[in-house]
């Protein structure tokens, strides 16, 4: 997380000194618009910003992470959805199975 001043520079960030010039395309992705969210690449690494602007000032508040984040915690919930829908086709299968069978033993006496 960090924070950029009006004039896209630096005034908190764990890594850039402050008052540090924000030199880089999805720096100035942020002045488009009040809020909203950037992907971008920073040195080989693909990461998404979310940002908003503090109105009083006209701050931008950032906040990122990489995006392998993103899809590792996203690939659990697929994972627990993709098991749920197979056991609940199972199931579903079973029942409809099982009511057909009883349908067409009663049919056969």
């Amino acid at each position: 997380m960090y924070i950029l001043d009006k004039t896209s520079h630096f005034l908190i960030h764990p890594k850039q000194k402050n008052g540090a010039d924000a030199i880089g395309e999805h720096y100035q992705t942020f002045y488009t618009q009040n809020s909203g969210i950037v992907v971008y690449n920073l040195n080989g690494v693909d990461k998404q910003a979310y940002y908003t602007t503090a109105s009083i000032m006209g701050w931008k508040i950032v906040g990122t992470m990489e995006m392998i984040e993103v899809y590792k915690a996203s690939s659990r919930v697929l994972y627990a959805t993709l098991i749920v829908i197979a056991v609940s086709l199972f199931l579903g299968a079973l029942i409809v199975f099982l009511i057909i069978r009883s349908i067409t033993v009663l049919l056969k006496r």
